[in-house]
């Protein structure tokens, strides 16, 4: 009994529940939005729409980064197969894209209504596309030239840097704009998620190299970003600058902190990863033998 729940990606199992609830949650809240469009005011739906597709594309990203997070982070053998399962597997990832667009309530409403307007807005909002775009994104490095690879290669590095504070960027947005009564315990848990996964993805061995920098010229660095910080909050006095500053600074403190369990975590991963992979294309090039 005790291997079977050591087994279980509890994790993953979390992480992922807690991701498409945010995405379902979302889509009832578009397909409500959708069965109020009216034709009366097109000005006002164009509006509707651009709002409504801004928002989706930041899920969109969101989904990805989430995504992203359980690939390189998970050790259970059973998940990391399932993810190159559909990778290898073109069929299977159809059809769980398929159930998981039919059970969108977005996607559903734009069914009901017929509207052609609202099409794009209601795939966007289905829970299939981070995950079509995901595979889609991850199958076009096949495709490229070994020169092209390189390109792609760091455009990953630089999406990995780029899309933490983008999310977390889009978070205090959401959270500075609420008005739906008191929602502390909301902010802490976005806050806490968005600085856990940023510090997840941002720690890897190529920023191991600036760390040991960091830590090697510490009584430098620290006078330093104290002054920065101090500079920020009494003298800018610009919301979005202390945030950024702040969120930095509490990422860069969990990445020193615990820079050895979470590197030896991904380089777990990482071995069980080429692991999987070498044996789909080994099964693989035995059935083109065949």
């Amino acid at each position: 009994m005790l291997n079977i729940f050591k087994n279980l990606p509890i994790f993953e199992i979390v992480l992922f529940v807690f991701l498409n609830g945010i995405l379902f949650f979302f889509s009832i809240v578009t397909s409500f939005v959708f069965s109020a469009f009216s034709y009366d005011e097109p000005q006002s739906l164009w509006q509707n729409l651009i709002d409504i597709l801004f928002m989706s594309w930041i899920l969109i990203i969101a989904g990805m980064y989430f995504y992203t997070i359980i690939y390189i982070t998970s050790t259970n053998r059973f998940i990391i197969k399932l993810v190159y399962m559909l990778k290898y597997h073109t069929w299977g990832r159809y059809l769980l894209y398929l159930l998981l667009i039919l059970i969108s309530p977005a996607f559903c409403m734009t069914v009901i209504t017929l509207r052609p307007s609202i099409i794009i807005p209601g795939i966007c909002a289905t829970l299939a596309f981070p995950l079509m775009l995901l595979y889609a994104y991850w199958g076009l490095e096949n495709r490229l030239s070994h020169r092209m690879k390189k390109i792609y290669k760091r455009i990953n590095v630089l999406l990995s840097i780029v899309i933490p504070f983008i999310i977390a960027g889009f978070v205090y947005d959401f959270n500075s704009q609420s008005s739906y009564g008191d929602t502390r315990v909301l902010e802490f848990t976005l806050y806490t998620v968005t600085i856990l996964t940023g510090t997840l993805l941002l720690l890897t061995e190529e920023s191991k190299i600036l760390l040991d920098k960091i830590k090697k010229y510490k009584w430098h660095v620290m006078p330093l970003w104290a002054s920065i910080i101090y500079a920020v909050i009494w003298g800018v006095k610009n919301n979005w600058c202390t945030f950024y500053v702040l969120f930095t600074s509490i990422v860069l403190l969990l990445m020193i902190l615990f820079e050895s369990p979470i590197l030896k975590l991904k380089a777990k991963n990482l071995e069980l990863r080429r692991e999987v992979e070498e044996m789909y294309i080994n099964k693989n090039n035995c059935v083109c033998e065949k």
